[in-house]
């Protein structure tokens, strides 16, 4: 769920701004470092595919909320977590921006529970699940 701006307090915001910053700069310098240079088309191609994956909400029950991909960890299994956290990135702002999920002053937090914790969290429970059926780990 993309957080709105006015549930966090300016102090949590600029908090969660600085660590999402840092969390994405390290995952770009990962990028850089690490990756081959057909990473990068791929994981445009991967958030543009996110994007309009999270663009189709589906009922949640009989409670009035919806849920949507949960691209983080499609991205991380597909991309590994630092370009996963980057694509994530890309994707929130476009939809803070055009689409106003989540607010711009929440952005930060939107980031690091849907970008960084996605994208990392979602690569560890990959790399436990590819472990658990026996085809090691990659990436």
């Amino acid at each position: 769920m993309h957080i709105p701006d006015g549930v966090l307090s300016t102090e949590v915001c600029v908090a969660t701004g600085v660590v999402s910053a840092g969390a994405v700069g390290y995952s770009l310098h990962r990028m850089k470092t690490a990756l081959a240079d057909r990473t990068i088309p791929l994981t445009g191609m991967m958030a543009a595919l996110v994007f309009a994956g999270q663009m189709v909400n589906f009922p949640l029950g009989v409670v009035p909320v919806s849920g949507h991909l949960l691209g983080g960890v499609l991205s991380a299994a597909v991309l590994g977590p630092w370009a996963a956290c980057v694509a994530m990135t890309m994707v929130l702002v476009v939809q803070c921006i055009l689409f106003a999920d989540g607010g711009l002053m929440a952005l930060g937090a939107n980031v690091l529970h849907m970008a960084v914790v996605g994208g990392l969290g979602g690569y560890a429970v990959y790399v436990v699940i590819r472990r658990w059926l026996g085809g090691g780990a990659r990436g």
